[in-house]
């Protein structure tokens, strides 16, 4: 959909939406960032309004105080996740997984991009446990710039399975040929276990030890 016009607007009622101008009458689904949203959009007078949902989906915080709703867009937009989060060599345990970065280092294959030695261990007493069979969402390394750039050998990490009290060590690579050399601000590994995972976990005598299970781990080089 092409965009003609941004605006935000108040109604009486407490809703909030952003009113994008649009020829486009009929609701329609969302996708913030290549992710679907729940909700549809509304138009009105020719115009496009999209629930507060979608926004912050795309990165936004809203408060309301005195009546007034606020809404910032905070860095990182979409990629601002609520994790456990650390630095490098930091061990960071969610109750099912103990997870680390030990070292960032530019690619060695003749492509542009970065190596990180990641190290993933089993944190419960059940065996051959995998991240694709505990709630799996995403990996990526998020740029000074805030881009998002995927990991190339994600089944090099998700898909092993892992016995209890056992580690894996992986190199993730994330190429980056369109960075012009711009350097990694912090890896994200989502975890978004569903109700079946959390209960299957639990009957096996594990469970997450926080509401949200993921990792966020701050790899940019120090400044001094």
């Amino acid at each position: 959909m092409k965009i003609l016009q941004n605006k935000l607007i108040i109604f009486s009622s407490g809703v909030v939406v952003a009113a994008i101008a649009s020829a486009f009458l009929a609701p329609m689904s969302i996708v913030i960032n290549g992710k679907p949203v729940a909700g549809k959009t509304t138009s009105v007078d020719g115009a496009t309004y999209i629930p507060l949902s979608a926004l912050k989906a795309a990165g936004a915080t809203a408060d309301v105080k005195d009546n007034v709703l606020s809404i910032n867009f905070v860095p990182g937009g979409a990629n601002q996740v609520k994790a456990l989060e650390g630095g490098l060599n930091d061990w960071l345990f969610d109750g099912v997984w103990r997870f680390r970065i030990t070292s960032v280092t530019p690619t060695d294959d003749g492509r542009p991009g970065w190596k990180l030695k990641a190290e993933l261990r089993n944190g419960t007493k059940v065996d051959n446990l995998a991240l694709a069979g505990t709630g799996f969402d995403s990996l990526s390394l998020i740029m000074a710039d805030g881009n998002a750039i995927p990991v190339e050998n994600v089944s090099d990490i998700r898909d092993p399975g892992v016995g209890q009290g056992a580690s894996i060590n992986v190199d993730l690579i994330f190429h980056d040929e369109d960075g012009n050399g711009r350097k990694p601000d912090r890896l994200i590994l989502r975890m978004q276990p569903d109700d079946t995972t959390r209960n299957f976990l639990k009957n096996q005598g594990a469970s997450y030890a926080t509401g949200d299970p993921s990792f966020r781990i701050k790899v940019a080089p120090d400044k001094n």
